[in-house]
């Protein structure tokens, strides 16, 4: 977004299309405002954008169609509380009828006109000769189609007239700057190698039979204890156990099994970047080089058991979302054909003094000045999602988690990195609650009856 903006004396949004004007609505809209007007105020716009998103990304049934359709109204007379009458132009009017043009014509997404500019931003592109340029465009694609139908059949060439995502061949993960071995601490070592026999299928059987003796050799330790003491003594014990089997002759054992249960190797390839599912990552200090550019942030779904006290028997299984900054990124090698890409991050404590939710605003917000290094640092690659900090104008101490975009190429069914521009994949952080009730008065009359000028009647009609 930063093309857009002008800051050389005139401070404008300029050569702004459709798309890029409503993910300014969905995105930085609700944000920019949070320093500058009431709390009552942000609300009201932000509701406003929460229902645009609402009516464009989602098939909804009619009774939260008509529940919309209140809301919208709803919100526009509370908007005439706060800006002047030449604010409601003919477009603020519009959003009054969104609603009822869904009902009639189907999810807007279906039917926008994003696709059609773009592919007329490629067409344009094929333009050489202005003063034909129908004829350029055909030449043009007819250039390209032969491009690619030799391609298919010249697979080792360069293919002509295709994209070329950045990320081609890196899905699966790739290290890209700052590549060097470093020797790292034992205990951080041990602490990444447990991680990863934890996260790994074939290892699951083992954990399983580990924690399983444990139980049976302390059968008055509680769930809590046995799960510290299996963390502490299963490297040992899963090296000891795989050299075991591997002595009984004939006995067969995953390749990958044996690699793990001898460990990484103790020289760590350690990188400032990498590419994974489509994501480029950074570490804090890659990103602090940067004025403009921000790749360190991570967040990870994860099931965790959570307990009220040391002496907590009954422990609660709850699914939380992690925010935190890669400050390292690491690949263990096991053996000769084993590799296993893992980021060292710091983390913010989920309580309300590191992350809470501003309601009903519905944004996520993290101090990103408590963050710190847990007992699990370490999380692998493929796990991590990425999202962006923006820090908060009500409040610096703050700043608000936006989610990132993915930049993917050969993935499914997705062949152009263009067309890979949906907002279904990249969900906005902004998502009041709404109540959406059954009984829901379509008669509802929006009239207003605070004047008595009447009707006005044009006499040349």
């Amino acid at each position: 977004m930063k093309r857009f903006v002008s800051l050389n004396g005139e401070l404008k949004l300029t050569s702004m299309k459709s798309h890029d004007c409503h993910v300014m609505m969905q995105t930085f809209l609700p944000i920019a405002i949070r320093g500058i007007f009431p709390k009552h105020v942000r609300h009201t716009i932000t509701s406003l954008c929460s229902i645009f998103n609402t009516i464009h990304s989602k098939v909804l049934d009619p009774s939260t169609l008509d529940e919309l359709q209140n809301k919208v109204i709803q919100t526009i007379c509370e908007f005439e509380m706060y800006f002047p009458p030449s604010f409601f132009d003919i477009m603020v009017h519009l959003i009054c009828h969104l609603v009822r043009e869904i009902k009639l014509c189907g999810p807007v997404f279906l039917r926008w006109c994003y696709p059609f500019e773009r592919h007329m931003g490629v067409l344009q592109d094929k333009v050489s000769n202005p003063a034909q340029p129908e004829g350029s465009m055909i030449q043009g694609t007819v250039g390209e189609e032969v491009g690619n139908l030799v391609a298919e059949y010249l697979a080792k060439l360069e293919p002509i007239g295709l994209p070329t995502s950045r990320h081609e061949g890196r899905l699966e993960g790739k290290g890209t700057i700052g590549s060097k071995l470093i020797s790292t601490p034992t205990h951080k070592l041990l602490q990444a190698h447990l991680y990863v026999l934890h996260h790994i299928l074939a290892v699951h059987p083992y954990l399983v039979m580990h924690k399983q003796e444990l139980a049976n050799e302390y059968p008055s330790k509680g769930e809590r204890e046995l799960t510290q003491l299996h963390n502490r003594e299963f490297i040992k014990w899963f090296q000891d156990k795989m050299m075991g089997e591997l002595e009984v002759a004939g006995n067969t054992v995953c390749e990958t099994v044996q690699y793990l249960a001898l460990g990484p190797q103790e020289a760590v390839q350690s990188y400032q970047g990498y590419d994974v599912n489509g994501y480029t990552f950074w570490t804090e200090r890659q990103d602090q080089k940067s004025l403009s550019v921000q790749n360190s942030g991570v967040s990870l779904v994860a099931s965790s058991r959570e307990y009220a006290s040391a002496k907590d028997r009954s422990p609660v299984d709850a699914e939380l979302s992690y925010y935190g900054r890669v400050q390292d990124i690491w690949e263990l090698k096991y053996g000769t054909k084993l590799t296993v890409g893992l980021f060292w991050c710091k983390w913010a404590d989920n309580n309300k003094s590191c992350v809470k939710r501003d309601d009903p605003c519905g944004f996520t917000l993290v101090d990103l000045g408590r963050l710190r290094e847990t007992n699990e640092p370490f999380i692998l690659v493929s796990q991590a999602k990425q999202i962006f900090y923006i820090t908060d104008p009500a409040d610096k101490k703050w700043s608000i988690v936006v989610p990132g975009k993915r930049s993917i190429l050969g993935v499914g069914d997705v062949q152009d990195e263009d067309e890979y521009d949906a907002f279904d994949d990249t969900p906005p952080f902004t998502n009041p609650e709404t109540k959406v009730t059954n009984n829901v008065d379509n008669d509802t009359n929006y009239m207003r009856s605070d004047h008595t000028e009447g009707i006005l009647v044009d006499d040349e009609i």
